[in-house]
């Protein structure tokens, strides 16, 4: 046989074998098909997962989601392997189908910075899979524009936003001394966000961070249904020479919180509700214009620090005749003294006054009286106002121990008899009434 004979059967048993591989391959592949589906129908058998209706195991779902922060529940877990909804995507086919036609498992989520390889990637299809529901993000670090611009596309959706700055990735201000952070890196939305209703930022720990305000204005802003903006341990700046922004109202702002100041907050809350806020802003009457301002239905006003407020604060709860509930931490016993004298005296100013609270931190140097002084105004308060005051509890940390006055521990247990809540003593201690 010649050699070009023999070249011709080679070639003649390689396309043979060529085609039967497809066909071998071919049929493996129909094999694995059907196979993929038994297995698939047996899951659906076996799995109790897999029976229930889509609303139940949608719910079971959910309730696998990391748990939120203690320090910030609206402080969401990052996306991991081995977390849900992502583990979820891991399991088998009907579970990956679950998850995907769940967009509440979607609709949440935390981004840390600096930000890992491909994150952006995940961060847009993420999104996508929560569908038209509306998004709760959190954001630890300083976001940078391409990561803003990404959340900021959905901006209709977005329902809460909570920022928390730490040291890195700041920006420098002026002479470098002095750092300062803007809002989602500066990229702020052009149109509404129509379904913001909770706004939380959160600075360092024992050192405020610097942020420009009008980023934070512009926000503010666009967002009119915003119902509770909570802000601590922010120093908010502006910069040299500029002007504050124009004054705005915030129609549906229910809960406020501002631990550090009131500086340069230039608008209005007409249904404000509940209000915590550092006692700074009575020390140079920002929280008097703000409520006269706003003439808000306030019911509960928290106040934070030991400045000299005493006038202040007798001014500043004139201005709320629908307040409820007063609380204060760190004000000093002697304005206490004199607020528990004004309540007593002016039966007009909060008629509607509840609860009072106050913790009382006096140091060597501030500490001007005995806790025992409070005694005698506050009687004379619980005993004006008892038809509707029915709790008082003050604590102090400078409480001395001595037994109360024979004919006032009766008085105050009368109180008690009557069903006012009354509870006085050291902070962390003992009702001494009940001694």
């Amino acid at each position: 046989m010649s050699a070009k004979a023999i070249e011709s059967q080679i070639e003649q048993i390689s396309v043979e074998m060529e085609r039967r591989k497809e066909l071998f391959m071919a049929e493996m592949r129909e094999l694995e098909s059907r196979k993929s589906l038994l297995l698939q129908q047996l899951n659906a058998v076996r799995d109790p997962i897999a029976r229930l209706p889509l609303e139940v195991s949608s719910e079971i779902f959910l309730q696998c989601l990391p748990p939120q922060s203690k320090a910030c529940p609206l402080e969401y877990a990052r996306p991991q392997a081995r977390l849900a909804p992502l583990l979820l995507l891991n399991i088998c086919n009907t579970w990956t189908n679950i998850a995907l036609s769940t967009p509440a498992l979607w609709a949440l989520i935390g981004i840390g910075f600096p930000r890992p390889t491909g994150f952006q990637d995940l961060l847009e299809r993420w999104l996508r899979r929560a569908g038209s529901r509306r998004l709760q993000i959190s954001i630890k670090g300083a976001c940078d524009s391409l990561m803003a611009s990404s959340i900021l596309q959905h901006s209709a959706q977005l329902q809460s936003l909570c920022v928390s700055f730490d040291e890195t990735n700041a920006e420098e201000l002026d002479d470098g001394d002095e750092f300062c952070y803007e809002l989602l890196g500066g990229i702020l939305p052009e149109m509404e966000l129509p379904s913001l209703q909770v706004l939380v930022i959160f600075g360092q720990a024992g050192m405020p961070t610097n942020l420009l305000w009008p980023s934070v204005h512009r926000l503010l802003r666009l967002s009119p249904n915003l119902t509770e903006l909570n802000i601590q341990n922010i120093n908010f700046m502006t910069y040299v020479n500029e002007e504050l922004p124009e004054t705005f109202v915030l129609p549906h702002l229910g809960h406020l919180t501002h631990f550090d100041g009131f500086e340069v907050f230039n608008f209005s809350a007409p249904r404000l509700e509940t209000l915590y806020v550092s006692t700074w802003a009575l020390f140079d009457d920002t929280l008097i214009s703000f409520l006269r301002q706003s003439s808000p239905p306030l019911l509960k006003l928290k106040l934070y620090g030991g400045c000299n407020v005493a006038g202040s604060l007798d001014e500043s709860i004139s201005l709320i005749p629908t307040l409820t509930h007063l609380e204060s931490l760190f004000l000093g016993s002697a304005y206490m003294t004199d607020l528990f004298g004004f309540l007593a005296k002016n039966l007009h100013v909060a008629p509607n006054l509840q609860s009072i609270q106050m913790e009382s931190i006096d140091d060597d140097e501030d500490h001007d009286g005995n806790p025992i002084d409070i005694l005698t105004p506050l009687v004379s308060m619980i005993s004006a106002r008892r038809g509707g005051l029915r709790k008082v509890r003050l604590t102090t940390t400078s409480w001395s121990m001595e037994p109360l006055p024979d004919d006032v521990a009766a008085i105050l247990r009368q109180f008690l008899a009557d069903g006012v809540d009354i509870h006085f003593g050291p902070v962390g201690g003992l009702n001494i009434l009940s001694q």
